[in-house]
């Protein structure tokens, strides 16, 4: 859920910060005031396309901020953009590329735009629709599995089956390379064993001389550390005699010299190894630029390699293996082939026990939402006939199919629905499918467009059940979808300093009905609209469908 938005020199916004709660918010403003600025802040800290256009005049960046709570925890993103057309952007402060930032968006918010809804023209998005009203997790999770394990099966049948002469070609191909690597003899986690000799080697002489001074002066010198300290050790027993406190400090005497003895045997060993340094450090950057070529060929990492070798034993094993492998193999394939042909027909099976639902369903909203003569059907092909178009989703092939005036035949979605039906269209199958993905944020951007009266009251009821599962953030201009909102925020310009800017308000309950009031009037409000903006939220709060609009209207003439 959207928590908040901060937005700083975006556009003519020079400073706005948007508080969010559940349920059904609604933003409005008269025509060209800016409504769709938190729309573009959204986009923005979600990855959207930057531009230095969007910086506001004079400034040097603009700054943008959203807050959401997602999965239990609260979550910033942020974004900076600059007037030189640069931009960065962060996750909880942490920097963060544009990618990293719309890989999160998907999670969270869903935008539905002037222009977002034209993934609705592609048939190849319709499946997805029927199956977001279907719900069918676990037969299309097994359906992914099974083709997963039939395209295997397929890629192992046709290189068993290879010609005589693609055959040798490749096994020739990975002979050599095996060769290569096997000279090689690569080890896991070699080329940072190597590295840290490397840097070890590389100040070899300093080393050297550090241990041989250092062991000097515990043993190899006449006042060396170990003959002071066995004094000291005497001194100290002596003392334990007359002090009992000194005992403890007589009882850690064998293990204090047996460190010692260690650190010395450690320092000579250490010393003798950096003998010969020059010609142990040619020989690590020999083998280091050898495994850095092998990884260039072959990697990029040695564990990439490792694995590219035992996948080429394998693949040799089978390429030269028995002629009854052929065999095993088909039998294989025949098998993940059943397998996947009866989990899938399965899952075809319950998309078109549900197809007739899912389309009666659209239509009854689309009739709701102006469209009162629409009727859907849900087509499928017969992909299942052919296997080369089988997919892990399954043997399905999907296309709506609609006839939105009476005595027409259905026609494909794309061909016949208009642009103001579009997100409408939208609507509707958000309303239907809303369980999926309970807790994100639906952000509507002209669902209202060319709407009024008794239609407009309907989106508003489709937008306020939507809020039930979801946050919805609706951009509206329509006072009868403003009424259901469960919190309203009104966008307006002004002058200020001989500049325009543009103000963000959250409206208290008597500046709901004064603002549904203007939109309902214009700006001249008169008792009349403000009596109409009390029916209207009265209604919406009691989810009665409210007097006509021309009746309002009416009344609203001043």
């Amino acid at each position: 859920m959207l928590r908040s938005i901060s937005i700083r020199n975006l556009a003519v916004v020079a400073a706005a910060d948007v508080e969010l709660g559940p349920g059904l918010t609604v933003l409005s403003g008269e025509t060209g005031v800016g409504k769709s600025i938190v729309l573009d802040a959204v986009e923005l800290v979600l990855g959207g396309r930057a531009s230095a256009d969007l910086v506001r005049t004079g400034e040097a960046a603009a700054s943008l901020s959203a807050t959401f709570e997602h999965q239990g925890r609260s979550l910033t993103l942020s974004r900076e953009l600059s007037a030189t057309g640069r931009s960065r952007g962060s996750i909880d402060g942490v920097a963060a590329t544009g990618t990293s930032l719309r890989d999160l968006a998907p999670n969270l918010v869903e935008i539905h735009g002037q222009h977002a809804h034209l993934a609705l023209l592609d048939p190849a998005s319709h499946l997805g629709l029927l199956d977001a009203y279907v719900r069918p997790g676990e037969a299309l999770a097994a359906v992914s599995y099974t083709w997963q394990v039939l395209r295997q099966a397929q890629s192992r049948l046709e290189r068993a089956r290879m010609n005589t002469v693609d055959r040798q070609r490749r096994l020739d191909r990975i002979a050599e390379e095996l060769q290569e690597i096997d000279a090689a003899r690569p080890r896991s986690g070699e080329i940072e064993e190597l590295n840290a000799q490397r840097g070890v080697l590389m100040h070899a002489d300093r080393i050297q001389r550090l241990c041989q001074d250092s062991y000097d002066a515990l043993y190899g010198q006449d006042d060396a550390a170990m003959s002071v300290l066995a004094g000291v050790w005497k001194r100290v027993a002596e003392l334990a005699e007359l002090d009992p406190a000194f005992q403890t400090h007589t009882e850690a005497r064998a293990a204090i010299k047996g460190q010692l003895e260690d650190l010395a045997e450690s320092l000579r060993h250490t010393a003798e190894q950096m003998d010969g340094a020059a010609a142990k450090l040619d020989a690590v950057e020999s083998r280091l630029t050898a495994l850095q070529r092998l990884a260039r060929k072959f990697g990029p990492t040695i564990d990439d390699i490792l694995t590219l070798a035992d996948a080429h034993r394998t693949e040799q094993a089978l390429l030269t293996g028995p002629e009854g492998e052929e065999s095993a193999l088909q039998a294989a394939h025949d098998a993940a082939r059943r397998e996947y042909l009866d989990v899938a027909q399965r899952l075809s099976a319950q998309r078109r026990r549900e197809a007739p639902r899912f389309a009666r369903e659209f239509e009854r909203l689309l009739q709701q939402l102006a469209m009162e003569h629409a009727r859907v059907e849900v087509r499928f092909d017969d992909r299942a006939q052919r296997d080369d178009e089988w997919t892990e989703r399954g043997l399905d092939g999907v296309e709506l199919y609609l006839s939105a005036n009476l005595g027409e035949s259905p026609r494909p979605l794309a061909k016949v629905i208009s642009g103001g039906e579009l997100s409408r269209a939208v609507l509707a199958l958000r309303t239907i499918s809303a369980s999926v993905h309970e807790g994100r944020t639906l952000i509507f951007d002209e669902v209202d467009a060319g709407l009024g009266g008794r239609t407009a009251d309907v989106v508003g009821q489709c937008l306020r059940s939507l809020s039930s599962r979801f946050q919805v953030i609706a951009i509206t201009h329509v006072p009868q979808i403003a009424a259901y909102a469960d919190q309203q925020i009104r966008v307006r310009k002004e002058t200020a300093n001989g500049r325009t800017v543009t103000r963000i308000d959250h409206l208290t309950p008597d500046g709901r009905r004064d603002e549904i009031a203007r939109m309902l009037a214009g700006s001249h409000i008169t008792p009349a609209a403000l009596d109409a903006a009390d029916q209207l939220l009265a209604a919406a709060r009691a989810g009665l469908v409210p007097a006509s609009e021309s009746k309002h209207r009416a009344k609203a003439k001043p």
